[in-house]
């Protein structure tokens, strides 16, 4: 409330060497890197039924075609919310199918549908603080970001966050997206 903002959870899934994905490409089929552990997922969707909202970037909506959605446990599903500002996201997609309320932030003028909202930001100007700003307007009191790489380190570099949660599994890839990196003081 201090910070006129939601209190803002980074929570991401590394392997042992500090990656959160193998490199892909949009349209290849390959699946995202499956890094954390049933007892992990179910912990993250308990999350997911905590918050207010939960946010995903442009890259990883086109990856993973995420539903955003609390599924492992009982539990109301949170806002969904992502950054598409051309509008790149494919209408099949699951952000997109109106199941539940969602938000796309964008630089286009587009007409919003029920469960499923636009809204136009100045992408020129900085994209976090408009999106945080509209979020506190709306009374969103808590916000979930899962990803990915970019956005995690967008908020990080910004300091636009009050937790984190960070599961380092076993597996090591050699290779891949970098993990974000806190710098802790």
């Amino acid at each position: 409330m201090v910070k006129k903002r939601p209190y803002i959870i980074l929570r991401w899934a590394q392997t042992a060497d500090g990656f959160i994905d193998r490199k892909r490409v949009f349209g290849s089929l390959e699946k995202a890197l499956q890094i954390s552990d049933k007892k992990d997922k179910i912990a993250t969707h308990k999350l997911r039924s905590e918050v207010d909202a939960i946010m995903v970037g442009t890259n990883t909506a086109l990856l993973d075609n995420p539903r955003l959605t609390t599924r492992e446990v009982k539990g109301k599903n949170p806002l969904r919310i992502t950054i598409d500002r051309n509008l790149k996201i494919p209408k099949n997609f699951n952000l997109l199918d109106k199941s539940t309320p969602t938000i796309i932030f964008t630089a286009k003028s587009t007409r919003s549908e029920r469960n499923l909202e636009f809204v136009k930001i100045n992408f020129k100007k900085n994209t976090l603080s408009q999106i945080l700003k509209e979020l506190y307007k709306r009374n969103i009191q808590s916000l979930l970001v899962e990803g990915g790489a970019e956005l995690l380190n967008s908020f990080i570099k910004n300091n636009l966050y009050d937790e984190t949660q960070v599961f380092t599994s076993k597996k090591k890839i050699k290779d891949g997206v970098k993990a974000p990196v806190l710098k802790l003081v």
